[in-house]
């Protein structure tokens, strides 16, 4: 049936039989094919900006990749707004993710 377009939603116990028969899994089965993207870095606001320039003055820069992460940060809909900000998030995560790069 679902070969012939006679049934197009099966159900999960039919996709399972389906993918047991052909030794695979339901997730191979109904994968789309991915488009191949590029990961375009976000804007990085003013704000950070500056607070990126006060880290590299200070002799502790951010990495490139704790600048796109703080960058893509967003909560409830909203992001931090100031250098002060960003210093406290930073100092945040530092605290409780960081440590030391290995």
């Amino acid at each position: 049936m679902l070969e012939s377009g006679e049934m197009t939603n099966p159900s999960l116990d039919i996709l399972l039989k389906i993918a047991n028969a052909l030794d695979t899994t339901i997730a191979d089965l109904v994968d789309e094919p991915r488009i191949a993207t590029v990961d375009v870095p976000p804007p990085i606001p003013e704000s950070l900006s500056k607070f990126a320039k006060q880290r590299r003055r200070s002799g502790e820069p951010l990495t490139e990749d704790d600048l796109v992460s703080l960058a893509r940060m967003e909560f409830r809909g909203r992001r931090p707004e100031t250098v002060q900000d960003w210093a406290y998030v930073y100092e945040f995560l530092k605290r409780t993710f960081g440590g030391e790069r290995k």
